[in-house]
């Protein structure tokens, strides 16, 4: 009898899969393919000579046969196929969002080992970082919880691979026989990279699996006004290890604006001080940063990148769209080095921010303990008993 205390376990879902081409492996299974002889699918004709089976003589056929050859019916029987994850376990594939990426593979192994256990494929499963990993290494089985241990090093993993080279090694792990592979990465690589690792897996069915979280992001910068450097590509990933400071505003030429971003500019060095870096962002493109930068005397000088939210989808992932306006509202964030976002202070479309506040907050979440309301940094946190 089950305990009532027990949460129930969530059911996997079975993932259902088509190869398109025939399958040339050995062991009856769910796909098509043009070999064998005991299945039940039609395949066409053959000579009684080739197929010496009298028991599937077409008459028909063997009428119409120019040569007066008796012909036979020949059928296909149905195979199987491996089923291979090969994943990037890389430090981006860290990422934890909305849901954490090694979770959301973790989910998709188990399931699709289900499912090839159901389909009566087997699986098998290939880590690689900076190498190939092989703690994280299944060979092809037919076990029907294959997934499972797998899944549950995939969740207690912490990547920290510099880079994906290891996946050049996977094909050296696979058989020979076509497989059909699910390529499992947020693609944070090379283009050379993604072009060699394709190219090894040229002899399998490749299914590219692109996981990717909303919260992450790649914007184009304004970095600067000197010639031949004023853009750069900013993500997620550019400031390993430091605190950042996160603020949007609405619009560029605006009034209200340049006010605080001059602030925030003001106080960079203090920032820095911190271990933090500070990151102005709005929904106008990089060009139109550079314009206003070149025209606006207070910002000629600024010493942070200002983030092109063109397409809008950091501020939607972030849910501060103004659904009047279209624009970003005044949202600020501080972010620890572990990617955790400590502080949120979001102000009317009208009002500008102080970023005092916001370098006061960061030293006290840097500080640490509790602090009372208008903490300053020198006094002593709050003490229990």
């Amino acid at each position: 009898m089950p305990d009532p205390q027990m949460p129930a376990a969530t059911p996997l879902r079975e993932v259902h899969y088509r190869v398109g081409a025939p399958v040339l492996g050995h062991f009856p299974g769910h796909h098509r393919s043009t070999r064998g002889d005991s299945g039940f699918e039609f395949r066409g004709h053959a000579s009684l000579l080739d197929a010496p089976d009298p028991r599937r003589l077409d008459l028909h056929a063997s009428l119409r046969d120019p040569f007066g050859d008796w012909r036979v019916r020949v059928y296909s029987q149905r195979k199987a196929i491996p089923v291979t994850v090969v994943a990037d376990l890389s430090a981006s594939m860290g990422f934890s969002g909305r849901e954490p990426k090694l979770g959301v593979l973790a989910d998709l192994v188990e399931s699709l080992a289900w499912s090839a256990w159901r389909t009566g494929d087997s699986f098998g499963f290939i880590g690689c970082d900076h190498a190939l990993r092989s703690d994280l290494l299944q060979p092809q089985t037919r076990a029907r919880g294959a997934g499972g241990e797998i899944a549950r090093r995939l969740r207690a993993l912490h990547p920290a691979g510099r880079d994906a080279r290891g996946l050049l090694d996977a094909p050296r792990h696979m058989g020979r026989q076509r497989a059909l592979l699910f390529l499992v990465s947020d693609f944070h690589l090379p283009l050379a990279l993604i072009g060699a690792v394709l190219d090894g897996f040229s002899l399998h069915e490749v299914v590219p699996t692109v996981l990717w979280d909303p919260l992450e992001f790649e914007l184009s910068a304004t970095v600067s006004r000197d010639a031949g450097k004023e853009f750069a590509t900013i993500t997620n990933q550019s400031h390993p290890g430091k605190w950042r400071v996160v603020f949007f505003w609405p619009m560029d030429f605006t009034f209200v604006c340049p006010t605080e971003i001059a602030g925030f500019g003001a106080k960079n060095a203090e920032f820095e001080k911190h271990g933090a870096v500070v990151l102005g962002a709005s929904i106008d493109s990089q060009y139109v940063h550079l314009a206003w930068r070149e025209r606006h005397p207070a910002l000629k000088e600024l010493p942070f990148p200002m983030l092109a939210d063109v397409k809008r989808e950091l501020c939607a992932a972030l849910n501060i769209l103004d659904p009047v306006e279209g624009v970003a509202q005044r949202a600020t964030y501080i972010i620890d080095p572990d990617g955790i976002i400590r502080f949120v202070y979001i102000t009317d479309l009208n009002v500008g921010r102080e970023p005092k506040e916001v370098l006061r907050v960061l030293d006290a979440l840097q500080h640490g303990g509790l602090m009372p309301c208008a903490w300053r940094p020198g006094q002593k946190p709050l003490t229990v008993g």
